[in-house]
């Protein structure tokens, strides 16, 4: 279960989620966004389910198509939903993937196309020859060796997915996350609605934990055996939501391929980082072999200056990192 809808409640009235399209003020009604309508309030609300703990949760409709979304948590004053006598207590601003959650704007939203890129490139690549002398397979490369390098090096696509833990389970259903998460990848999680983050471990020290140190508790370690599979410890005591925060990859595609394909691919990184890096990096890399090309080295040091000066750029504006990170 994916439980993107989630929020921590401790009253004594069942509360509801209402979603509402960010840019039209439309809203969900059960089947497609439509015009608010007063009278039609009780068809807004999205049940949540009671998993206890306080925790109250519920999946994103099958419906509901990927965009960014304002979710209203509203406690229900009486047998139906009434909007003058609901007390709105949560609200969260989301983007949906259609199989995740994440805080980073869409990939559709940077704006340059792989087209546009191969320009950068070739126009700042250009030599004797002309931007002739490298095909679209080779720009292509040298984009995308670049663009998971800076990817990987400036975490600038995070996204944040919740993953359920169930009192009595040690399992973590990290496989629920999808996309491209892979434990390397990881940010930070932590558990909603609790202070301290959780400490990464080893897979095999965290299952001795588990076998000679048996606990119930508030998970405080996470331990990975491989991207679907997840432990934490000590073992939950009550149900749990753990917030997990990852960077994404650059995006990918088959290098070569036609301008008219090429025209259609939108690449993830933020344009207005992109015309910071495409200029050094991919030409140095396209260069960095011909014996002619002297300059070479220095735009690549150029690059990396950029690429150490825009490290968590884009990253929920977190610019700062752990001493001990690499």
């Amino acid at each position: 279960m994916s439980y993107e809808l989630d929020t921590v409640y401790s009253g004594a009235l069942a509360p509801y989620a209402v979603i509402r399209q960010e840019g039209t003020g439309r809203v969900w009604d059960g089947s497609g966004f439509v015009t608010w309508a007063g009278g039609d309030y009780a068809d807004y609300a999205v049940v949540l389910a009671d998993l206890g703990g306080g925790y109250w949760a519920a999946n994103m409709p099958a419906a509901l198509p990927a965009g960014t979304y304002t979710v209203q948590y509203r406690e229900r004053a009486g047998a139906s939903p009434v909007l003058a006598d609901d007390l709105l207590f949560d609200s969260e601003s989301l983007t949906y993937f259609g199989g995740g959650v994440s805080t980073a704007p869409p990939a559709a939203a940077a704006g340059m196309t792989l087209t546009e890129a191969r320009s950068y490139v070739g126009q700042f690549a250009r030599n004797a020859g002309g931007e002739a002398v490298y095909s679209l397979a080779d720009k292509d490369r040298a984009i995308r060796l670049v663009g998971e390098q800076f990817c990987r090096v400036t975490r600038c696509l995070p996204r944040v997915d919740a993953v359920p833990l169930t009192a009595g389970s040690a399992v973590a259903p990290v496989a629920s996350i999808g996309g491209a998460f892979r434990p390397e990848r990881l940010i930070g999680a932590r558990l909603l609605g609790e202070s301290g983050a959780l400490a990464l471990c080893g897979w095999d020290p965290l299952q001795d934990l588990l076998a000679e140190r048996p606990a119930t508790g508030r998970p405080t370690k996470l331990a990975f055996e491989d991207p679907a599979t997840a432990n934490v410890y000590p073992t939950p005591n009550d149900h749990y939501t753990m917030r997990v925060r990852w960077w994404q990859p650059f995006t990918a595609w088959t290098p070569g391929v036609a301008s008219v394909v090429a025209d259609g691919i939108v690449l993830n990184v933020p344009a207005d980082l992109l015309v910071q890096i495409l200029p050094y990096g991919p030409p140095a890399v396209l260069q960095h072999n011909v014996p002619e090309h002297r300059y070479a080295s220095e735009s690549w040091r150029k690059y990396l200056e950029i690429e150490a000066r825009l490290r968590g750029s884009n990253n929920l504006g977190v610019r700062v990192f752990d001493r001990n990170e690499p």
